[in-house]
């Protein structure tokens, strides 16, 4: 599996609107809000750890070789992984992934006002990503409340009654 750790070309890309716009839609139809427990099974049961990140999962290289120019000239960490056998339906798929809590705090405020689908999830993890970032400010109970209404987002989306 190949993974890159952090944005070590130099990008002399200007981000505009549309490039915010583009990006929005991406993770809009790609993209994943996430609010998860990690760890194993064991960890979990002692002391289990609520995180939250985004990740864009694709097939087409070019693609999402067009979210990390983005990215690298906004200068937001990133995790590429491009596995050598990670496959979805028969396709090898790679995966863009932003977990530092600073990088998500900033790339969901330039780009609150272009998400449609995922607004409310958006939403949702900049708040987790203020209040985890600040020592004492986001306790269990909460954590363990907002990943529930994450889940519940990433499950239905917004029904229409």
């Amino acid at each position: 599996m190949k993974i890159s750790y952090d944005n070590t070309e130099q990008s002399n890309m200007t981000v505009q609107n549309i490039d915010l716009a583009w990006l929005a839609g991406i993770i809009d139809g790609e993209g994943c809000f996430c609010i998860f427990t990690n760890g194993n099974r064991s960890e979990r049961a002692i002391n289990p750890s609520i995180s939250a990140n985004l990740t864009i999962t694709n097939s087409n290289s070019l693609l999402l070789n067009r979210c990390r120019e983005i990215l690298d000239a906004l200068e937001i960490k990133y995790i590429y992984q491009d596995p050598k056998n990670g496959h979805q339906r028969g396709r090898r798929v790679m995966r863009v992934k932003i977990q530092n809590y600073s990088s998500l705090q900033r790339l969901i405020e330039l780009m609150l006002p272009y998400f449609v689908g995922k607004a409310e999830q958006a939403k949702l993890v900049l708040e987790f990503a203020n209040l985890a970032g600040q020592r004492g400010k986001l306790n269990y109970d909460a954590r363990t409340e907002m990943m529930n209404k994450n889940k519940l987002l990433n499950q239905h989306g917004h029904l229409i009654a």
